[in-house]
């Protein structure tokens, strides 16, 4: 029998009192955040609120783009502890759309950020959210690292909510290990801190994560019990993460019943509202729990079809647990359809995986699997091998120790809060005791400061006479001092206009400077016929640049974005030319990670003797390129490469690090990828992708522009520039441009 129990714990709050779910007036919130006149951390605070209680949960996207206009305000103003809270739901928003590598670098953002400040919840709440990432990736001991310094940070700053949603996490963790005793008594705590901060979701949580405990041993009557009330807390919240988690299990209790119908039902509402709120995860958990249904009903075509669409979500989130799962599902289909070589071949790469996810229960499955394909394949010693690790599994995941421990706590459970209600009861005639001392002692008080307001008003009423009449002289020596000063307003306005007039000149000259050290499109076109550029600054001048070099057979080109945008920008996209230009022709590099290692040190060498700390940097992506052989090499900070191979998007992911003001000793890394005809190479700055506009005034996203590129492939390289113009100049309506945008397009 498989198990498919899913516990879903999503990321830490970073305020204690809210959570998803949570009811906000968004009209009213909105009018805060438009309305200058409201302190900056009002405006903060409403902005901030619209992203995570209005738009986080349902619609990732939108928090994300609202969570930018959050920081950059934040960042005018030179508010760190903003651009954290900023930068932490930017990460909750990747994490809820299963998009790791991005959660996990804006979470380290965010954790410099606090630990800049020494704020102990902000940086136990980054630690516990990279926490997650890493437990969805896979990797359980990284994983519990960070939740145990996020427990210690917690700990510290006694934010009680931020405890239990570590000691959630954790537990979950066990449980894939086969840790139940471990598990069991960490759900305990967990709860009873949830049920003293009447945290509705908490409770859900902890009780969906208990129920999983028993399913586990084969109680299926407790499971459904505890399964059954964390769907009632889920619901009456309005949470819809828990509300699929719980109906995914409940259909898991009703195929262990053999109830298959209901099961199915249960899983196919569970998966149609993970697919409305674009939960990839728990898509895929749906997808093979599917599959298995109809495996049991004897429908091997459409088993099939179910567990090939979870593997293709598990792969894109490099998920092994739930890999491991789908693989083993095709294997068991392909031995009911007679394959048997071929489900041998399926079932020990899920046996391989399910090592990886270090996941007993998975590792069990497998085994038993194949322990019944060698078997029917007349391979005896395989058989028995299976068979035995079948045995050791199953040992771990149901041992004794595990079960008296689960019993134990439930016991210890109900006792604790037999006691705390006896002790409620005891204390209750005191309270009344209490209660009516402090009542008589409220109205002497209030008696007597009914007395002080009437001599007090009695004299304010003599105070206020002599005030009028002075404010009369006041006023006529203000009427003077008014028109002198509206004198001196009108010669510093002509100041300021003539001031104004000089600094656009002086930038305008940037311009010409910034245009005349990078390279001219036509040297573009020389060194690749078939290409475009697209350099479109947000200001006059811009924080994006692109560069080019060639060394005897082999072309090197980039395109980098700079902190920031206008001057600023343009002066750091200086010393990044500079830089490039000197580690290739001056320190004849010829690797691009060992170029764009250097060009960091170059980049920290600049700001290393200020005393202020300068936070900028850049992110770039570079290539070389053998016109001979065509094989491309790639490095990259930040920034992807994407090539376009006839209907499919190749992507080369770079390292999760900035160009400067890194650990220096750590390398970059690079790939290299054999270009074939046909292929046209893309790289850009994240401007086109972030550029706000639409309907609802939203980023392009990621997602949209790399499909856009796709769909542009057949075209020549200059019609495809003039597309994406005119692309971006819809979507933006009236809005202004909001970041600088360059992009290159190569084609073999």
């Amino acid at each position: 029998m498989k198990w498919f129990s899913v516990v879903l714990y999503f990321m830490l709050c970073l305020y204690p009192n809210t959570s998803h779910g949570q009811q906000v007036n968004l009209d009213s919130l909105w009018s805060i955040w438009n309305d200058a006149s409201w302190p900056d951390t009002v405006r903060l605070k409403a902005i901030n609120s619209i992203a995570w209680d209005g738009f986080l949960f349902t619609q990732p996207d939108s928090a994300h783009s609202l969570a930018q206009l959050e920081y950059d305000f934040a960042l005018d103003r030179g508010d760190l502890k903003w651009q954290g809270k900023a930068l932490n739901i930017q990460g909750c928003s990747f994490l809820v759309r299963s998009d790791y590598e991005n959660a996990a670098t804006s979470f380290d953002r965010t954790l410099k950020i606090f630990e800049e400040l020494d704020d102990k919840e902000g940086m136990a709440n980054a630690l516990g959210n990279l926490g997650i990432v890493y437990k969805n990736k896979g990797d359980f001991s990284t994983a519990i690292k960070f939740y145990e310094r996020s427990i210690e940070l917690n700990e510290a700053a006694s934010n009680l909510k931020g405890i239990s949603n570590n000691q959630k996490n954790i537990a979950s963790i066990h449980i894939q290990q086969g840790n139940l005793s471990k598990a069991i008594i960490l759900y305990r705590k967990s709860l009873k801190i949830d049920e003293q901060r009447d945290d509705d979701r908490g409770v859900a949580m902890t009780l969906s994560g208990i129920a999983a405990i028993y399913e586990t041993q084969h109680d299926f009557d407790k499971a459904i019990e505890y399964y059954d009330r964390s769907l009632s807390f889920s619901e009456k919240i309005g949470d819809k993460y828990l509300t699929l988690a719980a109906l995914h299990n409940i259909g898991t209790i009703y195929v262990h019943r053999g109830e298959l119908e209901a099961g199915l039902q249960s899983y196919q509402t569970s998966l149609k509202i993970a697919q409305e709120i674009e939960d990839m995860k728990s898509q895929a958990n749906s997808l093979d729990a599917i599959g298995t249904v109809y495996l049991q009903l004897g429908q091997e075509t459409l088993a099939v079809d179910y567990y090939q669409k979870g593997l293709r979500i598990a792969r894109k989130l490099g998920d092994a647990h739930i890999i491991s799962s789908c693989l083993n599902g095709l294997g068991n289909a392909q031995f009911r359809m007679g394959a048997i070589s071929d489900a041998i071949e399926l079932s020990n790469k899920a046996l391989n995986f399910a090592f990886q996810a270090e996941a007993p229960q998975k590792i069990k499955d497998a085994a038993n699997s194949l322990y019944r394909n060698y078997k029917a394949d007349g391979n005896g010693k395989k058989a028995l091998e299976m068979y035995e690790l079948y045995i050791q599994m199953k040992d771990s995941v149901n041992s004794e120790e595990n079960q008296r421990e689960v019993i134990r706590q439930e016991y210890k459970y109900d006792y604790d809060k037999q006691a705390l209600a006896d002790s409620i009861t005891n204390a209750e005639a005191q309270k009344v005791k209490d209660a009516q001392i402090e009542a008589q002692e409220a109205k002497l008080e209030i008696e007597k400061n009914q007395r002080y307001a009437l001599f007090g008003g009695l004299g304010l009423v003599s105070i206020f006479s002599g005030l009028m009449y002075n404010r009369f002289r006041v006023t006529q020596r203000q009427k003077e001092v008014i028109e002198v000063q509206k004198k001196e307003v009108e010669e510093k306005k002509e100041q300021v206009e003539k001031k104004n007039h000089e600094i656009l000149e002086s930038i305008n000259y940037a311009k010409k400077l910034q245009i005349a050290v990078l390279p001219p499109a036509k040297v573009v076109k020389e060194f690749f016929a078939d290409s475009f550029l697209l350099y479109l600054p947000r200001d006059i001048v811009s924080g994006d640049f692109y560069w080019m070099e060639n060394k005897g057979d082999v072309s090197y080109f980039a395109v980098a974005d700079c902190t920031g945008h206008g001057v600023p920008g343009a002066m750091l996209s200086i010393i990044g030319l500079n830089g490039l230009n000197q580690a290739l022709n001056e320190q004849t590099l010829k690797a691009p990670k060992d170029i764009l290692t250097s060009l960091s040190a170059t980049v920290n060498r600049h700001f290393e003797k200020s005393d202020a700390t300068v936070r900028d940097g850049m992110d770039i992506c570079l290539c070389s390129l053998n016109n001979k052989t065509k094989k491309l090499t790639f490095s990259g900070a930040n920034n992807p490469l994407w090539i376009s191979r006839e209907n499919e998007m190749i992507i080369l992911k770079s390292d999760r690090r900035a160009i400067g003001h890194d650990d220096l000793n750590q390398q970059f890394t690079q790939q290299e990828i054999q270009l074939q005809k046909g292929d046209t190479i893309y790289l850009a700055s994240d401007g086109y992708q972030d550029q706000l506009g639409g309907k609802k005034y939203l980023k392009m996203m990621t997602k949209v522009f790399r499909t856009r590129l796709l769909g542009l492939r057949t075209k020549p390289m200059e019609e495809q520039r003039s597309v994406l113009i005119s692309d971006l100049d819809a979507w933006k309506g009236e809005h202004g441009q909001t970041d600088d945008v360059c992009i290159m397009g190569i084609k073999v």
